[in-house]
């Protein structure tokens, strides 16, 4: 899913749920957030800052695991994405390359719920 797609539906089980940030590995999330509302309780998940935040490839493209969150009961949830502008992502994440480098618009950057 890409950033622009807020309050999309999706089936989740009980547990920990993970969010990888494609695009690039600079990731800065500044105030952003994610919700996720179970559609049967009404009861709200908020997604937290992962302690090690992993780089690894996913579907094709540079990802970084930035969040997750505890859903205490499965079953359909409703995502909602709030301060979307406020995510920053560059392509690398080192501190030279990334002085020169633009980040990604809006649009290039995707979400990965795991």
């Amino acid at each position: 899913m890409n950033l622009e797609s807020s309050n999309d539906t999706v089936e989740l089980q009980s547990g920990m749920v993970t969010i990888w940030i494609l695009g690039g590995y600079g990731v800065k999330l500044n105030n952003f957030e994610v919700h996720f509302i179970n559609m049967r309780t009404r009861q709200v998940a908020v997604a937290t800052v992962a302690l090690f935040k992993i780089q690894w490839v996913k579907n094709g493209r540079k990802a970084k695991r930035m969040l997750k969150a505890k859903i205490q009961e499965g079953g359909m949830h409703q995502i909602q994405l709030h301060n979307i502008a406020s995510v920053e992502v560059r392509r690398s994440n080192l501190f030279f390359t990334s002085l020169f480098q633009k980040p990604l618009r809006q649009d290039q950057i995707g979400l990965v719920i795991e």
